[in-house]
């Protein structure tokens, strides 16, 4: 054993194990019994030291913890401790807790006063939440007693009291480097919790102190790139989120009025005239400084105030305000007494910063960028292995690994972004692909090699693109199979096998990643093949290679199927790249304070309690843990929030879509929403009565005095909460400082030209969105949450509702010019007189200026876009030509619910809705438009569009149905039958087509799969998506207009008229039935014992006839040889050709496919008129 004086370590990933005592760092004996304990809690950290190497550290001494309220009356405090462990120990045994001690806490659940809590340290961390809810059972003199913070994960609560985050150091001033116990390492470094160096700070003001790394590096970053870290500000602006003061009230003979310069300025822009010069707007760098309310001066951290009182003195003497009340008064005294700030409140940025300098900073930012490296950034020698196989199979079918060997692996090692190896492991006779290859004899001797290449990596983060049937599980089965070892514990990096309590993963020690599943979370696709989300994210299609040709390249064209391999395994690394998945997630977990394991698999609930029980502690609160049983017993939720019915119709005059910035967190800030300063209904407040999940009351007494003093506020669910100055909140202060900083960090990312740089900044604003956006559903998941709390979550959507309201009303009531047309959740959208783009921005910043001056900080409202020519249909589902600024010269589509952006319709209804909408836009002809429409009806009944617009997909679940199942699991079932191995994934988006069928069919009985439509040379049933689809979707919307689509398609065919093959007099009785009476030149009616009609076949016209099938013969066949070389490029191969791929999306696919067809049809009627005419 070789002592260290210091150490420290990256943590990368972090496990709780249960191994045996080791004499040398643990407490042998519990406290209270004097019993020996055998099996002691560690923490097994794997990361790298600060030179790049990878170490294995044993925390050893760290014990749960669970807190338990005690008795107000000290002189029962010991009675009622030796009870509640006498009520342990009888089912849990005399060594399930470690020791107590007390300490005091204020419990964080409704306003309460400090009070006692016995501190629990158990021996075995999985025995917590079942100890939890056995405590939460327990009653002393007939009052129930509660299990506080029973339901943190062990390693979050060590993170926390420690201030360690995940990919951030763990110093250590002594440690000792032992022979290895856990690891596969040679030695492993031990310590005790007591050598942990804890970084001081300050807790009042760096209540998320591990965020305080991130500050400072922002700041070091923009004093690099030249940008101020503190915008000068006037002596009374905004100091920091939240108001210090009151608005100043503007005297009238100190400034005009805002309001009347509005009403001035709407009055200018219905009479103004584009052609004059208008004035410039505000640059986009100034907006953006606008949303940052607080910047730190130094690195004290962030500093929290009181903000304005909400509704001070509201409550009666009986405590229950009337609702005409409610509606008469705002929601804030501010907004009542309609004081406007100066519309000098900050100061932005001095014009010489954005004139003097401008061409300076343009040519010094790029140099000293290239210079700039994060000081612990996350993924600092992250070592990241990509794993993709190929395998042998039989003919059509999908590699089973009950009978299909491996015979190719592919690996890529990168770390941070960077691909230091790529290596390929091949059975079979040697080969030249211009990368690094290593033979093998057999599939065994592979399997080592692949077990031996792993170990010698060391990975952090194993990849594969579905780990659930391919990559690593598949190498895992083939070992069962030949008899190897278990695969996942021969890479793991324990030597032993230790049981992990926090997370499950497939290989101890590493995480494994399933980038499938990443995809599917973070995209929104009509598909998740690899040619979809190669085409989505790189703009390149991947070959589908059919399984047939991947067979017959491993037989008879090995060069190609290891190529083929190396070339899906670097599509994957580039989605991986394109997605920033290792960025974001690593970025993530610092900022929560998790591992990246946990960061990666756990949801928005365990997001949240990393943070809050950092800031519990730092505030001196504690977290209560309630049972299921009473999480179910609270009231049901009772608001809802403002979604109104639209003035359905289509309006081409602007229309301003003016949006409130994180209302939810902004409301929190603002009105001081929180577990720890909610009082309770005001039903109740005399009497006391149940809160979220427990029975609750303030004393009378308090209660009085936080009335006299105006320290109540009360919500518009009628639910009190105290002032800021009285207790600030857990959650008003932890959004604080994470808003604050995404606004710092946002402002940075607009001024950096860095890739590297972008992408790192990116991640982490888009890390603080996700965790400020998800605080709400914390507080309101009342059947699977943790700590929910109806009253909190009731409130917070009842502020953010009565804020929309009152903005309405204020528009309606002060512009008459203009109207609101919808309000959704926190947007409202306004028609506006007709002016031009920029005159309309100008009018919505003052606006938007006004209205933001009304509503107590940080509380914001934004322009968000401007439509000029829209649709509103209904709740949630408009459309329209937008602008997002200014300056923009060309609009945008915008789609919102309709079936143009829906995934479960087909591209063919979305592409012709958005021709003949954009259409109407435009040109206001619905003649046009129904031109659009029947051109469009037109060419689908020919069979001319690509196949694969009339495609659906639609996702997955089989096994969960409990009716009938949805056409999707038809399809997926039939091809089970033939290849087992084809079942869908749990959510995968399966495609499927409408094809014709006997009358009366049901619609599971016509959905059939893209290969078998082609196998079977099936008929589109075309009646289906013009009358199903198409018709009843733009129906919707053209109804708001008094537009009858049904109408369009009257003596209209909706069937499929595609032209058949030339069948001759030889046919069968049932093939004349299939005879086309068409003439596929001119289009006229024709015998069916003629292939082409009578004026055709004349003397004069049966040359040209002759020659003009000639010419569409000649045409096909150039289509699809410039398609096949096309093909070539793409697969790689000169050989093949479009029949060995099945990328259903491609239009060069289908195009080619088209193009066979109609060249058979065509071929058929030449050969019959040539030997008509000889």
């Amino acid at each position: 054993m070789i002592e260290l004086d210091e150490f420290s370590l990256q943590i990368n990933i972090i496990d709780t194990v249960q191994w045996e005592t080791d004499r040398r760092f643990d407490q042998e004996t519990v406290t209270n019994s004097n019993r020996e304990i055998k099996r002691s809690p560690w923490f097994q950290i794997f990361g790298t030291t600060e030179t790049g190497e990878h170490e294995c550290l044993i925390v050893h001494g760290f014990f749960p913890e669970i807190y338990v309220n005690c008795p107000s009356n000290p002189n029962e405090l010991e009675q009622f401790t030796s009870e509640l462990i006498s009520y342990i120990e009888r089912d849990f045994g005399d060594t399930c807790i470690k020791s107590y001690d007390y300490a005091e806490y204020i419990p964080a659940y409704g306003y309460q006063d400090k009070c006692k809590f016995i501190r629990l340290f158990l021996v075995q961390p999985d025995q917590q939440q079942q100890l939890g809810r056995h405590i939460n059972a327990f009653a002393w003199n007939g009052k129930p007693h509660h299990a506080y913070e029973a339901h943190f994960p062990n390693f979050i609560k060590f993170l926390s009291k420690y201030n360690l985050t995940g990919f951030g150091y763990i110093r250590l001033k002594h440690a000792w480097r032992v022979k290895s116990i856990l690891s596969r390492y040679g030695t492993e470094v031990h310590c005790r919790v007591e050598d942990i160096i804890v970084d001081s700070f300050n807790q009042h003001s760096q209540l998320l102190s591990h965020l305080r790394f991130i500050w400072a590096e922002q700041r070091d970053l923009r004093r690099r790139l030249g940008i101020s870290s503190q915008p000068p500000v006037t002596s009374t602006a905004r100091k920091d989120i939240i108001f210090t003061q009151r608005p100043p009230t503007i005297k009238p003979s100190q400034a005009p009025p805002l309001t009347q310069e509005l009403e001035d300025l709407l009055k200018y822009i219905e009479v103004f005239d584009p052609d004059k010069d208008p004035q410039k707007l505000i640059e986009e760098e100034k907006k953006t400084q606008l949303e940052i309310d607080s910047i730190m001066k130094d690195d004290s951290g962030i500093n929290y105030h009181t903000p304005n009182s909400f509704v001070e003195g509201r409550i009666s003497q009986v405590l229950q305000p009337s609702m005409s009340q409610m509606k008469e008064k705002p929601l804030v005294q501010t907004i009542a007494s309609k004081l406007l700030k100066s519309k000098n409140v900050l100061v932005v940025e001095e014009e010489k910063n954005s004139e003097e300098s401008s061409s300076k900073e343009k040519t010094q930012n790029s140099q000293k960028e290239q210079d700039i490296e994060t000081g612990e950034h996350g993924s600092q020698f992250l070592k990241v292995l990509f794993i993709e196989v190929g395998c042998s199979s039989r003919g059509k079918l999908l590699p089973n690994p009950a009978m299909d060997q491996i015979v190719c692996a592919c690996f890529t090692l990168m770390i941070d972004k960077e691909i230091i190896e790529k290596v390929t492991f091949w059975v079979g006779p040697n080969l030249v692909i211009g990368e690094k290859v290593e033979f093998f004899s057999s599939e065994r001797e592979l399997l080592v090699g692949v077990i031996n290449y792993i170990l010698k990596i060391d990975p952090d983060i194993i990849v594969g693109w579905n780990i659930e049937r391919e990559s690593v599980f598949y190498i895992n089965e083939r070992c069962k199979i030949l008899g190897i070892k278990d695969f996942y514990a021969e890479v793991s990096r324990t030597g032993k096998n230790p049981h992990a309590m926090d997370e499950v993963r497939y290989i101890e020690g590493r995480l494994t990643v399933n980038l499938w599943r990443v995809v599917r979370h973070q995209a929104a696709l009509r598909s998740y093949t690899l040619a979809s989300v190669s085409d989505h994210f790189l703009g390149t299609k991947f070959p589908d290679i059919k399984q047939s040709q991947i067979s017959y390249w491993l037989h008879s064209a090995p060069f190609r199927f290891v190529s083929y391999c190396r070339k899906r395994a670097t599509v994957i690394i580039s989605i991986c790249l394109a997605m920033n998945f290792v960025e974001y997630y690593c970025e993530l977990s610092s900022i929560i304070g998790a591992d990246f394991a946990s960061t990666y698999s756990r949801g928005s609930q365990f997001q949240i309690e990393s943070l809050l029980i950092r800031v519990s502690k730092r505030l001196g609160f504690c977290l209560p843990s309630p049972t299921r049983f009473e999480v179910s017993q609270q009231r049901a939720p009772m608001a809802l929030p403002l979604v109104m019915e639209p003035m359905s119709g289509f309006y081409s005059d602007p229309v301003l879509v003016i949006d409130f910035q994180s209302l939810y967190p902004s409301s929190i800030i603002a009105y001081n929403l929180d577990y720890t300063s909610i009082v309770g209904r005001t039903e109740d407040a005399n009497t006391g009565g149940r809160l979220g999940v427990y029975e609750h009351k303030v004393p009378t007494r308090v209660l009085e005095e936080l009335l006299e003093n105006g320290k109540i506020i009360n919500t518009p669910n009628d639910v009190l909460y105290v002032t800021k100055d009285v207790r600030p909140g857990l959650l008003p202060a932890m959004l604080d400082q994470i808003l604050n900083l995404r606004a710092f960090i946002k402002q940075t990312l607009k001024k950096t030209k860095n890739a590297k740089m972008k992408s790192i900044l990116d991640a982490r604003q888009m890390a603080l969105k996700v965790i400020a956006a998800c605080t709400y559903g914390y507080t309101s998941a009342h059947f699977s949450g943790r700590m929910p709390c109806v009253e909190l979550s009731d409130s917070i959507v009842e502020c953010s509702r009565h804020v929309l309201e009152f903005t309405l009303n204020y528009i309606e009531k002060n512009y008459p010019e203009l109207s609101v047309l919808y309000g959704d959740t926190d947007s409202l959208f306004v028609m506006m007189p007709p002016a031009s783009t920029e005159k309309c921005f100008q009018f919505a910043d003052k606006l938007c200026e006004e209205i933001t001056s009304i509503f107590p900080s940080p509380i914001r409202i934004k322009i968000e876009k401007i439509y000029r020519g829209c649709f509103l249909v209904n709740k949630k589902r408009y459309c329209g030509l937008v602008y997002e600024t200014a300056d923009q010269q060309v609009p945008t589509f915008d789609v919102k619910g309709l079936e143009m952006k829906r995934r479960d319709s087909c591209p063919f209804t979305a592409r012709v809705m958005t021709e003949v909408i954009l259409s109407i836009i435009k040109t206001k002809d619905i003649k046009e438009a129904e031109v659009i429409f029947k051109q469009n009806i037109s060419k689908l009944c020919h069979n001319i569009i690509p196949i694969h617009e009339l495609f659906f997909a639609r996702e997955l679940r089989l096994g969960t149905y409990k009716a009938l199942e949805p056409p999707g699991a038809f399809v997926a079932r039939r091809q089970m039958s033939v290849d087992p191995m084809m079942e869908p994934l749990y959510g995968q988006r399966l495609q499927y087509i409408v094809v014709s069928s006997s009358p009366g069919s049901r619609l599971v009985d016509k959905v059939v799969s893209p290969e078998e439509y082609l196998e079977r040379n099936m008929r589109v049933c075309t009646k289906y998506y013009v009358e199903k689809q198409l018709v009843p979707a733009l129906g919707r919307v053209l109804e708001t207009m008094g537009v009858d689509v049904s109408k369009w398609i009257k003596n209209v065919s909706v069937e499929l008229n595609r032209l058949p093959l030339y069948i001759g007099k030889g046919s069968t009785v049932i093939e004349q039935f299939c005879v086309s009476a068409q003439c596929p030149l001119c289009g006229n009616q024709c015998s069916t014992q003629s292939p082409v009609c009578n004026r055709c076949l004349t003397r004069a016209g049966r040359k040209q006839s002759l020659i003009e099938l000639i010419k569409r013969i000649k045409s096909c066949q150039k289509i699809i040889n410039e398609n096949g070389e096309r093909c070539n490029d793409c697969i790689g191969d000169p050989g093949t050709t479009v029949n060995c791929c099945m990328c259903s999306g491609c239009n060069v696919f289908w195009e080619t496919k088209l193009a066979e067809e109609q060249l058979n049809v065509y071929q058929s009627y030449y050969n019959a008129l040539k030997r008509l005419v000889n």
